[in-house]
C-alpha cells in the first residue's frame, strides 16, 4: 500500500517519497521500470543518475538495494519487521506499532521474537481483528449531532436526519448567533452561547436536558460577549471560556460561578479549544501578528504552555481542533489549505500527518467517533463532510430538506466523546 504524508512527514522503513509528491512508495518500486508515482517522479533520470553516482555494490546493503533518482538505496525485508540502520546499512527490527498507519485502530503491541502483531480496543468500543468500533448506540439513536450555525443551533441523529432534527431558533434572529456548543454528557446537559451584540442585552448561556428538552439559562461570572470558544471538563466539572477578544482563557465551575483566569496571551489572538481531562491538559490555536497560527497545548491550570505545531511547520490557520481520545491524537481542520491533519499528543515516530484534502470551502468545525471524522464548512453544496480516518473516503452527509446556514462549531454528543480512561 502507498502512504499519503505531509511534505515535512518522513516515509515510514523501507519507503521513499515520490518526487514533488505526498505519497511514499516501496523502495523496491523505483526504477522497476513501471510508472508507480502519479507525477512519474520514481522512474525519471534512472539511468542518467547511476551514471554519476555510485553502484548498489559501494553501499554493502545487508538485504536489499534498488535504484532511485537520487542513486542507489538499501532497504529490508518489510514482512520481517526490518528496517536498515542509520550508523550503517545493516538491517535492524524495528516497532511497526510506531510506524504503519491504521495496522491497529487502537492499541497496538508488537511481539519482536514472533514478529506478530497484536490489537485490542480501548474501553467503550468492540474489537473485530484490528478494527474498533463504538458500542452503546455510536451512531445510532443515542447519538447526536450538535451544529452551531449561526442563527440556529441543530441536533439530528445520521441514521434519521429528517425526523430526528431539533432546531433551536432565536427569539430575535436579526440580533442573536451561536458559535460554540458543548456537553456535559454524565448529567444529560448540551451547553451553547447566544451571542446578543446589543449592548442593551448581555449574551447568556443556555442549556438543555437532552431527554426531557428543557432549556434553562445558566448565569456567569465571566461576561459572555467575546467568549469565542468554550469547552467543559467532564472529569473535573469545569467550564472554560476562550476569550477572543481580551486573549485570556477563564474556568468556572460547572455552574459558571467561581471563576479565575488561568491564561493571558497578550498580545497573542486565541481562536479554539478543546480538552483531554484524563491527562490534564488543554489545547488551543493562537495566532501572532510575526509568527501566524499555532497549536499550543497547557496544563488544564494553565501552566507548562508549548507549541506543539507553528508555521514554520507550514500551519496556515487551524480553524476547528477535536481529540481522539481512543488513540490520542489531536485532528485539526487547515481553514486556508482545506486539509485535515493530525498529530499524536505524546509524540512519536511518525508525529504528523494530512488525512485528507477536502473537496469543501470554509472547513471550520471538526470532530470524530470511531474510525469517521466529521467536518462542518460553509460551502454552497456540502455543509458536512463524513471522512475515514485511515482510506481517507470523503462523502457528503445528506441533509434532505434541512437548512443549515453558515454552520461552525460541530459536537458529537455521545459517551465516547467524553471517556473516563483508566
Amino acid at each position: 500500500p502507498f502512504e499519503t504524508l505531509s511534505p515535512y512527514v518522513s516515509c515510514n522503513p523501507n519507503y521513499e517519497r515520490c518526487p514533488g509528491e505526498e505519497v511514499c512508495i516501496p523502495l523496491s518500486k523505483f526504477c522497476d521500470k513501471k510508472k508507480d508515482c502519479y507525477l512519474g517522479g520514481d522512474e525519471s533520470s534512472c539511468n542518467v543518475t547511476f551514471r554519476t553516482l555510485p553502484s548498489c555494490d559501494t553501499l554493502n546493503c545487508e538485504d536489499n538495494c534498488t535504484k532511485t533518482i537520487k542513486g542507489p538505496k538499501c532497504y529490508c525485508d518489510s514482512d520481517k519487521f526490518t528496517m536498515v540502520s542509520e550508523q550503517n546499512n545493516t538491517c535492524i527490527k524495528y516497532n511497526p506499532c510506531d510506524y504503519h498507519e491504521g495496522i491497529c485502530d487502537q492499541k497496538c503491541s508488537f511481539n519482536d521474537t514472533t514478529n506478530k502483531v497484536t490489537c485490542s480496543c480501548v474501553s467503550g468500543y468492540g474489537s473485530d481483528g484490528n478494527q474498533c468500533f463504538p458500542l452503546d448506540g455510536a451512531l445510532t439513536g443515542k447519538t447526536y449531532f450538535w451544529v452551531a450555525a449561526s442563527k440556529v443551533l441543530l441536533q439530528f441523529r445520521l441514521d434519521d436526519v429528517v425526523n430526528s432534527t431539533l432546531r433551536l431558533n432565536h427569539s430575535s434572529p436579526e440580533a442573536n448567533y451561536i458559535r460554540t456548543v458543548d456537553f456535559d454528557h454524565r448529567k444529560q446537559l448540551v451547553c451553547w452561547i447566544m451571542y446578543r451584540p446589543s449592548p442593551i442585552d448581555k449574551s447568556t448561556m443556555k442549556c438543555m436536558n437532552q431527554t426531557t428538552q428543557k432549556i434553562m439559562e445558566i448565569s456567569t461570572e465571566v461576561s459572555l460577549e467575546t467568549i469565542g470558544s468554550m469547552a467543559y471538563d467532564w472529569i473535573n466539572e469545569n467550564w472554560y471560556f476562550l476569550d477572543v477578544s481580551n486573549n485570556r482563557i477563564i474556568l468556572c465551575n460547572s455552574e459558571g460561578q467561581k471563576c479565575v483566569r488561568i491564561v493571558d496571551f497578550g498580545d497573542l489572538v486565541p481562536q479554539t479549544l478543546v480538552l483531554e481531562p484524563n491527562l490534564g491538559l488543554m489545547f488551543y490555536t493562537v495566532k501572532s501578528k510575526t509568527m501566524g497560527w499555532s497549536i499550543c497545548q497547557a496544563h488544564l491550570d494553565g501552566s507548562n504552555s508549548s507549541t506543539l505545531v507553528d508555521k514554520i511547520e507550514e500551519l496556515f490557520s487551524p480553524h476547528g481542533i477535536t481529540i481522539d481520545f481512543a488513540n490520542q491524537q489531536l485532528y485539526w481542520v487547515d481553514h486556508i489549505k482545506d486539509t485535515i491533519e493530525r498529530i499524536n499528543i505524546n509524540g512519536g515516530a511518525v508525529n504528523r500527518n494530512t488525512i485528507t484534502r477536502l473537496k469543501t470551502s470554509i472547513n471550520r468545525g471538526i470532530s470524530i467517533l470511531g474510525n469517521y471524522i466529521y467536518v462542518t464548512s460553509n460551502d454552497d453544496d456540502v455543509k458536512m463532510s463524513q471522512i475515514h480516518r485511515w482510506n481517507r473516503s470523503v462523502s457528503a452527509v445528506d441533509y434532505k430538506n434541512i437548512n443549515l446556514p453558515d454552520p461552525y462549531q460541530l459536537q458529537i454528543y455521545h459517551p465516547l466523546r467524553q471517556p473516563k480512561l483508566c
